[in-house]
């Protein structure tokens, strides 16, 4: 061989190098990191307790919840996860000044906020009174935070008539026909997603929960980047798979057997490796830890990115 040629091969195998220290380096520095927030049935009422919950405590166990995403994870979002009084017994007015007054503690958050509805709430409201209360413009939303998307979606229906619960109806949860139609559009998207409902699409020891659960899993894990399913309204924490599908239940802040309950959601992407790893950590006086992790299929960016170096 003569030195031309190895000079040609030393120098290919150098730039080679070169390139693929460049690609690793974009690859590891394509990680993004989104930190989430979520905070279940906080159920305040002002009496001492109701059935497993310990309701008067709830601004105290809430303020302690604000403080640490505040002072120590520093989310993006904080999510309020539905019942956030337990209405039973009290006037509409009473019912008003306990929202507001939970509310004012949850609002101190330096992230940002969002809500779905549980049943509990509608005991005494109807929805257009919580978002008024609450300052929302509609019952349910989707945004874009990061690589990721966030949907809030409302699974407070009545399933003989598909109307809204309210104080007449407030137990059960039922997905509507619109809002099936609404989760179309939410859940259509190229990035990771995660789902935050008060009401669990899987089965749990509630039985007051999400009416045709087989129904509600088989139209969600028909959205390959749909990756988890945040919910409470059960007093339990859990995390169950199902068809490629993570749901995970929190517990109630306020349940006696696990009281100052909440999670915090750290998510990971790599859109170049498309690798999402998700850590949920359940705190309070029940705490536990999960990870997931799902790969999505290469698209054409990834090839061309990896075709423009080798």
């Amino acid at each position: 061989m003569n030195k031309k040629i190895k000079i040609g091969l030393l120098f290919s195998a150098a730039m080679i190098a070169i390139f693929a220290s460049v690609a690793a380096f974009y690859i590891k520095n394509a990680e993004t990191e989104l930190k989430l927030g979520f905070v279940t049935d906080w159920e305040y009422n002002s009496r001492k307790d109701i059935g497993n919950k310990l309701t008067n405590q709830a601004p105290a166990e809430l303020e302690k919840s604000v403080r640490f995403m505040n002072e120590q994870f520093k989310p993006e979002m904080v999510v309020a996860g539905g019942d956030m009084i337990e209405s039973s017994g009290v006037s509409r007015e009473k019912g008003q000044r306990q929202l507001e007054e939970v509310n004012a503690i949850f609002s101190r958050l330096n992230a940002r906020s969002g809500y779905v509805f549980g049943n509990h709430d509608l005991r005494v409201f109807n929805k257009e009174d919580l978002r008024r209360i609450l300052s929302l413009e509609t019952n349910h939303s989707y945004l874009d935070l990061g690589d990721w998307r966030l949907v809030l979606a409302d699974t407070n229906f009545n399933k003989k008539d598909q109307s809204d619960l309210g104080p007449d109806h407030y137990i059960g949860g039922y997905i509507s026909q619109n809002e099936y139609a609404w989760l179309e559009e939410a859940l259509a998207t190229d990035r990771p997603t995660i789902l935050f409902t008060h009401h669990s699409p899987i089965p749990n020891i509630d039985s007051h929960n999400l009416s045709k659960q087989e129904e509600a899993r088989s139209f969600l894990e028909k959205f390959p980047n749909l990756i988890l399913v945040v919910s409470g309204h059960d007093p339990t924490c859990k995390l169950e798979e199902s068809n490629g599908v993570y749901y995970f239940i929190a517990n109630n802040l306020v349940n006696r057997n696990a009281l100052g309950s909440f999670a915090t959601i750290t998510a990971e992407y790599n859109k170049y490796t498309k690798k999402a790893s998700v850590d949920i950590e359940h705190h309070g006086a029940h705490q536990e830890k999960f990870q997931i992790e799902k790969r999505f299929k290469y698209d054409e960016k990834w090839k061309n990115f990896l075709a423009s170096f080798f």
